[in-house]
Order: structure tokens, then C-alpha cells, then sequence
């Protein structure tokens, strides 16, 4: 890869993992999304590898839309199961 797609590539998986930790959501979840195994994800995540060309980091970025769709239906999900909870305790 060269170096401005690494610099993104870099971006991409560290914007990734902040939307993963914030819904709590297993490296696994988004590892799929992304088209690559838990594992390959992983070292991604922790530095130790990178892809090989700048392909899998345009097959990334067209896949962004999907992830960022799934993260707000999951958003907008555990915003429901909030207010759920809420009026719940307000009926006490």
C-alpha cells in the first residue's frame, strides 16, 4: 500500500473500532461487516498487519455505508430499549 492509503487505512480501522467499543459490540460483528475474520480484524486493530494492497482498503470504503447503517439501526435499537426501561421505572 502506499503511504497516504496506509494513513487511511489506519483512519478507517481506528474510527471502525470507536463505533465497536461505544455499541459494545464483539471484534467479530464488525470484522464480518468488513469481509475478513475476527483474527485478520484483530491485528488490524493492534497494528501487527495491514492489507496488502490498496483493493482491500477500497473494498472497506465501499463498504462503510453498510456499517454505518448497521451501527444506527443498532443505535436506534438501544435507544428504544432505553426509553422502555425508563417508563418502566416511572410506573413504580
Amino acid at each position: 500500500m502506499l503511504d497516504s492509503e496506509r494513513k487511511e487505512f489506519k483512519k478507517l480501522v481506528k474510527q471502525m473500532e470507536k463505533m465497536r467499543r461505544e455499541l459494545d459490540w464483539p471484534q467479530e460483528k464488525v470484522a464480518d461487516l468488513c469481509g475478513v475474520t475476527q483474527e485478520t480484524y484483530s491485528r488490524w486493530v493492534s497494528g501487527k498487519s495491514e492489507p496488502g494492497s490498496g483493493l482491500v482498503l477500497a473494498g472497506l470504503k465501499s463498504r462503510v455505508p453498510q456499517l454505518i447503517a448497521e451501527l444506527k439501526s443498532s443505535q436506534k435499537k438501544i435507544e428504544k430499549i432505553l426509553t422502555e426501561i425508563e417508563s418502566l421505572k416511572g410506573g413504580d
